[in-house]
């Protein structure tokens, strides 16, 4: 598989665009700011969140369900980032200090508080990322969230003035390392039955290499949070 070939899919847009307003100069969520002639290309990024509570972090997070019957049934927002096999039955979400926490990429972009509810159902009670929930009387609260925003691993580095990543694929960028930007292949498949046979060995290698990334930038993450900085490298909402 050409996994350093960026599909420009409709999902990267729905992750980054759904639900927003058009701003001017137009920011996405990662918090980088878009202008005309600036290099549309998708950055990984960080989604970072306080709870109001931390009994919330047990139960799942959902929204109505926009494309079916949203006046009955609600389910996980978007799209997994791989294959659900790597991380349904857990929970989404991975320590920080200060009682932040990230949302593993593997998830993908499920939270956005405009339409974000919990529902009585536990993270390890979910059996699909695409399942569906009647919610009428299953809604805990849609008040959950005391903060939450986007960090890109650009800004993490920029802040903390690490030399960025040295390797590039000219065919998608010529100013941004490879590191930095969201492989073609995220948010492509929902299961391993949808990978063809013969890309799952490299499908893997490339799962394996996000979670690196992530662990790296959790360190780095986790001192810009100590530093009370975070505002300094992305945007956050704040109740």
């Amino acid at each position: 598989m050409k996994f350093k070939n960026i599909f420009w899919l409709v999902i990267i847009s729905f992750v980054f665009f759904s639900c927003e307003q058009p701003q001017t100069p137009q920011e996405d969520h990662s918090g980088e700011t878009i202008n005309p002639g600036i290099d549309p290309t998708p950055l990984l990024y960080m989604k970072i969140v306080k709870l109001i509570s931390s009994e919330y972090l047990n139960f799942t997070v959902v929204e109505k369900d926009y494309r079916g019957d949203y006046e009955h049934l609600c389910n996980i927002r978007s799209r997994g980032g791989c294959v659900q096999e790597l991380y349904i039955g857990g929970s989404p979400y991975i320590m920080l200090p200060n009682n932040y926490y990230l949302v593993d990429w593997k998830w993908g972009d499920i939270i956005y508080e405009p339409t974000n509810f919990l529902i009585n159902i536990p993270w390890e009670d979910v059996e699909s990322r695409q399942q569906k929930w009647e919610y009428a009387t299953q809604i805990i609260t849609s008040n959950f969230l005391q903060e939450w925003g986007n960090v890109t691993y650009k800004n993490i580095d920029k802040y903390l003035h690490i030399t960025p990543p040295t390797e590039f694929d000219y065919s998608i960028s010529n100013t941004i390392p490879i590191d930095y930007i969201v492989p073609g292949w995220m948010y492509m498949y929902n299961s391993f039955d949808d990978v063809p046979s013969p890309e799952i060995p490299y499908y893997n290698k490339g799962v394996k290499h996000m979670d690196s990334l992530q662990n790296v930038y959790i360190e780095r993450i986790s001192q810009i949070i100590e530093e009370d900085a975070l505002d300094e490298v992305g945007y956050f909402y704040k109740h």
